[in-house]
């Protein structure tokens, strides 16, 4: 019985933080986004599965807008531009066999407990991915504080929060033509005694089999750090040695 009425307790506070992020998203996109949290962006693009470009992206923000320990909840956001001048246009028609935002690509929520970067100096740093067809998109990524589950008054309660909008160029890597991923440039490079799980893949999508890469959110270094570059190439052709030329 107990067990029960906690579990009931933290799905109620769930779905109130969820719909809070969603509101909060849709307020940014009329123009009005708390700024309580600034948000810095990072995307790169890689070759995916079934005509799509897998887009792994880095948010960071500074520990001082919220303190280690905390927990907040991510949610993103991925409209597609070419799609939302339609959309727009036909509001207010009434049909219900039809997507309300079928410009809405990509969305997701994700609950996060932050944990303390390395130094004092560090932002913190989350990693998600989306997979979309090549266009262009206009990404939202909320970020926002949540309340204790036994938390009273929650829809009075002042929280942090921060929205961020990025506008990107997906490529399309299904021609025939040459062409490379981003060429990531990567704090560190590490080798992984094995494939992650598929949870664990959500939360590091930058990790590529047994390749974990940890990128730059500004690519300034030391001269005593190290720096790595990976890409990958896609569609070469095969030589006359049969094998693939790149040139």
């Amino acid at each position: 019985q107990q067990a029960q009425k906690v579990d009931k307790k933290t799905e109620k506070a769930q779905q109130f933080d969820i719909q809070s992020v969603v509101t909060a998203t849709d307020a940014a996109m009329a123009g009005q986004a708390p700024a309580d949290i600034t948000i810095a962006f990072r995307n790169d693009a890689l070759k995916a599965l079934e005509g799509k470009t897998y887009v792994p992206f880095t948010v960071a923000f500074e520990q001082a807008q919220a303190p280690a320990g905390k927990s907040l909840i991510m949610y993103t956001r991925v409209v597609n531009k070419a799609l939302a001048a339609p959309a727009a246009a036909k509001k207010g028609k009434d049909d219900k066999s039809k997507p309300v935002h079928p410009e809405y690509v990509y969305q997701d929520a994700s609950f996060i407990t932050l944990t303390p970067p390395a130094t004092a100096t560090e932002p913190y740093r989350i990693s998600r991915a989306f997979a979309v067809p090549a266009g262009e998109y206009d990404v939202y990524v909320t970020l926002k504080e949540r309340l204790p589950v036994d938390a009273k008054d929650r829809e009075k309660t002042q929280v942090k929060a921060g929205v961020l909008k990025q506008t990107i160029t997906v490529p399309d890597f299904w021609s025939d033509n040459l062409a490379t991923s981003s060429v990531i440039v990567a704090q560190k490079v590490e080798p992984l005694s094995a494939p992650l799980t598929p949870r664990e893949q959500i939360e590091q999508p930058y990790t590529l089999g047994t390749t974990q890469i940890f990128p730059s959110m500004t690519n300034t270094f030391s001269k005593k750090d190290e720096i790595s570059i990976v890409f990958l190439i896609y569609n070469p052709v095969l030589g006359a040695d049969k094998k693939p030329d790149a040139a």
